[in-house]
C-alpha cells in the first residue's frame, strides 16, 4: 500500500472576538460579518498520476530486502526524506541546504539525459515508413495513484518518474515494432532506471546534523563535530540564507 502524507495545509484566518458596540449600530453588524467571512477553509487539490510501466511502478513502490536480493529504497520513501531535509534547510541547517542543493542539481541532469534519450528514440520512431501509423503504447490497466505530497521538491521526483513512464512506453513500441532490439531496449531503460534508482538511494541517506549556521560563524563544538563527521561545507552554501540564493550559488 503507498503511503500517503497530508496535502500542504492552506491559509485558514483566526477567528477573532468581537464586541458588542452600541453606536453606531452598523459599524457592529459589519464587524461581525468580516470576521465570519474570513473563515477559510483549508485548500485541497486532488493529484493523481497514471503509470503504465512496470520499471516506473517498480521506482514508485522500491523493493523490500529477502534474503537473496537488497533492499531498493521507494520514491514514496525519499519524498518523507525530502520533507525532514526541507524542515531542517527552514531551521538553517546548512548540511540539509546542501543536500538540497544536491538534490535539485541531480534533478536537472537527469532531466537532460531523458531530453537526449527521448531525443533519440523520437528519431527511430519517425524512421517508419510513410502511411505507417502506430499510437503510443499503453497499458491495458494502468495504475492510478492519489498523491498527497507536503514536500514542494517531493513533485520533482514525481514529475521525472511520469516523464520516464513516458520514455519506457515509447521505447517498448519501438522494441514491438522492430526499429530496435531488445538490449538496445533495455540499455536505454535502464541508464535513466539507474540514475533514477541512485537519486531516490543518495536522497534517504541523509541524516539528520543539527547543526546551524551560526555554529559556524561561532565554532562552536557542534560545528567541529559535524564537519568532522560529515565534512566541511561549501562557502557558497554556507554565505547562502535564502533559497534563491543557494540555487543560484551552486548552479553558476
Amino acid at each position: 500500500m503507498v503511503k500517503k502524507w497530508a496535502l500542504l495545509r492552506g491559509v485558514t484566518a483566526v477567528k477573532k472576538q468581537t464586541t458588542a458596540i452600541v453606536w453606531p449600530k452598523t459599524r457592529g453588524v459589519f464587524k461581525m460579518q468580516q470576521s465570519e467571512n474570513n473563515q477559510v477553509g483549508v485548500l485541497r487539490s486532488d493529484i493523481r498520476i497514471e503509470l503504465h510501466t512496470i520499471p516506473a511502478i517498480q521506482l514508485w513502490h522500491g523493493r523490500k530486502k529477502t534474503d537473496d536480493k537488497y533492499q531498493i529504497p521507494s520514491m514514496t520513501r525519499a519524498i518523507s526524506y525530502l520533507r525532514i531535509i526541507e524542515i531542517a534547510v527552514r531551521l538553517d541547517d546548512p548540511y540539509a541546504d546542501l543536500r538540497l542543493t544536491e538534490f535539485y542539481q541531480q534533478i536537472e541532469k537527469i532531466k537532460n539525459l531523458l531530453d537526449v534519450e527521448n531525443r533519440s528514440i523520437d528519431e527511430v520512431l519517425k524512421s517508419v515508413p510513410t502511411g505507417f501509423k502506430a499510437t503510443n503504447a499503453t497499458s491495458v490497466k494502468p495504475i492510478d495513484l492519489n498523491l498527497f505530497i507536503n514536500v514542494p521538491s517531493g513533485y520533482q521526483l514525481v514529475f521525472l518518474l511520469c516523464e520516464f513512464d513516458l520514455f519506457i512506453r515509447k521505447v517498448q513500441l519501438a522494441k514491438h515494432i522492430s526499429l530496435i532490439t531488445g538490449n538496445d531496449a533495455s540499455d536505454r531503460q535502464n541508464v535513466i532506471a539507474h540514475a533514477l534508482r541512485s537519486l531516490i538511494t543518495y536522497t534517504t541517506k541523509y541524516k539528520r546534523v543539527g547543526v546551524t549556521r551560526k555554529d559556524f560563524v561561532e565554532n562552536t563544538p557542534l560545528a567541529s563535530e559535524a564537519i568532522e563527521q560529515f565534512g566541511p561545507i561549501p562557502e557558497a552554501i554556507l554565505n547562502a540564507d535564502k533559497d534563491r540564493d543557494r540555487i543560484l550559488a551552486t548552479t553558476d
